[in-house]
């Protein structure tokens, strides 16, 4: 078709300019146009042919087209049909879910009409029971009952339920008056009372009515077995005073004998009525205690005797624990704990008051006793010739002791024991200030046996209360008074007085004993001495003072009976370093010093220093085992050694010589040149 096309077009564009002038191109013209027509009608034709062709094509499509129209009527019928299948599946559906709800609706009807029907059977038979004082048939009845009731709860709105609750509940409180009132009777003694079997029955009965009831029993019980004792032991009655507290503890357990049979019998052990009385009877007696102290702490009854406080305390204390061992308690589960003694808490601190003032009553008795034997002179302190420490310090700590193991007892847990520490605290300081440092003024005295005694046993005492002070203080923690309790300034007080005790026995030794010899050591002539010989006379003195009175006298008097020697350790170390110093500062005085004379008093100090080391050796054992007071004998006199060695070799002393003078009032003296044959 396209190519017929083409040539039509070539033909009009061939002719399109030009112009027929004669018959031939008219022919011509004709035959072109013939030509065209026929190639018209052969596409034309082929045209016609081909679309013959494809009307099988169209008339699928349209044959498609309306089957799919089709389907789609049919989808549409399915679904009206699916819905109206839903809808009558839905109607029939819940016609059964209604029926099922029927159902059940009516079975829970008829089973609440049978348990209403079974609460009423109950309910009569009950109340039959209950007439005819079956109490053990009653109790496993009435837990039935209660089983049944438990169905009824979510029904309250129900009238019939209502009424019927109702009724039980009134035939539950009438049963349980009937067994209060049979116990009544019974105990009375009544000739118609129950049976104790029937009593214990209807103990069956309260448990199953519930806790109310049980306790409205055993607290009608309880308050009838101590009706007579609240009668007798009356606040303000002579028998409910505090001197009559073993009365009260006494009727408790005469109650307990002669009721308790009673009890066992008519109650089950697990209500535990015979703890139950003892609770009551703790509740009662330490109410009265309350408002008896209360009347005399206030000023409206006698005054409060703290004596006689702390006996009742004690003796409740005792009674506390009675009650412990009846009835199985301990320390970690106390069954009653302090039910009685509570009431004497707060009144715990005019204990603590008392225990001040027998404290400053000691106090002021072992003073009095340190300013009598001061003021004997030559006596000592005590009698004892083996005594170590002061008998008022023992004495002292003794009644801390027992004080405190009063207190461990009657305060446990209290504020009072904090209270008792701080008492304890201050008179120990009082204690060092009154009795010990006025002991120490003994060094002021002729230097004679008695007067070191007693600053040896001032100092010992001192250290005795220093270390007992921290065993009390971890006492004191451990019964409850405060982890805070540590006495450690008492402790210092106790260490600054021992210090100076040992001071004054120091001074006493090489200022008083050996001043003597120090004298004699300064009016020799070091600057003419012409050979070196034995030891000097001085030096045998100093050895003679150290050996008798250090070695002798402070040794016998500060060693310990348990064999420690720590005061006398200090003591001898304190010793040497005093008797090093002032012969140093005595060498310095003797100037001037030829070689001899420095060699001379190298002799002595050799001498010296063997005396010194001598005051270690123990009699029996020898120098001590560490070697430590040695070295430091070897330490001090070694300065001296020092300072003579270097005038043996040198016109001038050492340049650390300063060292060893005393900083105030000394001035290095000039040393003389050695001279040749001296």
């Amino acid at each position: 078709m396209s190519e017929e096309i083409d040539a039509v077009g070539a033909l009009q564009a061939a002719f399109a300019d030009r112009r027929v002038t004669s018959p031939q191109e008219v022919v011509a013209v004709r035959q072109m146009l013939d030509a065209y027509v026929v190639s018209v009608e052969r596409s034309l034709a082929g045209l016609v042919q081909s679309q013959a062709s494809a009307q099988p094509s169209i008339e699928r499509v349209a044959q498609a087209q309306t089957e799919l129209s089709s389907l789609f009527e049919q989808l549409t019928l399915v679904q009206s049909r699916a819905s109206a299948a839903e809808d009558t599946i839905t109607k029939m559906t819940g016609q059964i879910r209604l029926l099922d709800d029927t159902k059940r609706n009516l079975t829970q009807s008829m089973t609440m009409v049978k348990r209403m029907q079974m609460l009423a059977g109950a309910r009569e038979q009950l109340a039959l029971l209950g007439r005819m004082r079956e109490y053990g048939e009653a109790a496993q009845l009435l837990g039935a009952i209660g089983e049944l009731m438990e169905h009824f709860k979510a029904y309250r709105s129900v009238q019939q339920v209502v009424e019927l609750s109702r009724q039980v509940a009134e035939l539950q409180r009438t049963l349980g008056e009937q067994v209060l009132e049979d116990f009544e009777v019974a105990l009375s003694g009544r000739p118609d009372a129950p049976a104790p079997a029937t009593l214990r029955a209807g103990c069956g009965v309260m448990d199953a009515l519930g806790g109310q009831y049980r306790g409205r029993l055993v607290t009608w019980y309880c308050n009838r077995a101590l009706r007579e004792y609240k009668g007798i032991f009356r606040g303000s009655e002579e028998a409910g005073l505090l001197d009559n507290v073993s009365r009260r503890y006494a009727y408790l357990k005469r109650l307990l004998r002669t009721d308790g049979g009673q009890m066992a019998e008519l109650f089950p052990a697990d209500w535990r009525v015979a703890e139950q009385v003892c609770r009551a009877f703790c509740e009662t007696t330490r109410d009265d205690y309350r408002q008896l102290l209360a009347a005399q702490a206030g000023g409206s009854a006698p005054a409060l005797d703290v004596d006689l406080l702390l006996g009742a305390l004690e003796e409740t204390l005792e009674f506390e624990q009675y009650l412990e061992r009846t009835f199985g308690g301990d320390d970690d589960h106390a069954v009653f704990g302090r039910a009685v003694s509570a009431a004497f808490e707060p009144y715990l601190g005019l204990w603590v008051d008392s225990q001040d003032k027998k404290l400053s009553a000691l106090v002021a008795q072992y003073s009095n006793q340190a300013v009598q034997a001061q003021g004997l002179g030559a006596l000592a302190a005590s009698d004892e010739d083996d005594e170590t420490v002061l008998g008022s310090s023992t004495e002292l700590f003794l009644f801390y002791r027992r004080t405190l193991a009063r207190a461990t007892k009657i305060a446990q847990g209290t504020d009072a024991l904090a209270g008792l520490a701080r008492t304890f605290a201050r008179w120990l300081g009082e204690y060092a200030e009154r009795v010990l440092r006025p002991a120490l003024q003994a060094g002021d005295e002729p230097p004679d046996e008695a007067a070191t005694r007693r600053v040896c046993l001032a100092v010992n005492t001192a250290e005795y209360c220093r270390v007992t002070a921290g065993q009390l203080a971890e006492r004191l923690r451990a019964s409850g008074a405060g982890e805070d309790v540590t006495l450690a300034r008492e402790q210092l007080t106790f260490a600054r007085v021992r210090d100076t005790g040992l001071e004054t026995l120091v001074r006493r030794v090489v200022d008083t004993d050996a001043k003597h010899a120090w004298r004699d050591m300064l009016n020799r002539s070091w600057g003419r001495l012409e050979a070196v010989g034995d030891q000097s006379a001085y030096v045998t003195e100093l050895a003679t003072v150290l050996e008798r009175v250090v070695g002798g006298d402070m040794r016998r008097h500060l060693s310990a009976r348990d064999g420690s020697a720590a005061s006398y350790d200090a003591l001898t170390r304190q010793v040497a370093a005093r008797v090093a110093g002032t012969y140093l500062r005595n060498v310095a005085k003797c100037r001037p010093v030829t070689e001899v004379g420095a060699e001379q008093m190298l002799l002595d100090c050799y001498v010296l220093k063997k005396a010194l080391l001598a005051l270690d050796a123990d009699p029996q054992t020898g120098p001590a085992a560490d070697g430590s007071y040695a070295a430091a004998v070897a330490t001090e006199m070694g300065r001296v050694e020092a300072v003579l060695k270097a005038v043996l070799t040198s016109t001038e002393p050492p340049e650390d010589l300063k060292q060893f003078m005393p900083a105030s009032g000394f001035r290095v003296p000039r040393w003389p040149a050695a001279r040749p044959g001296n």
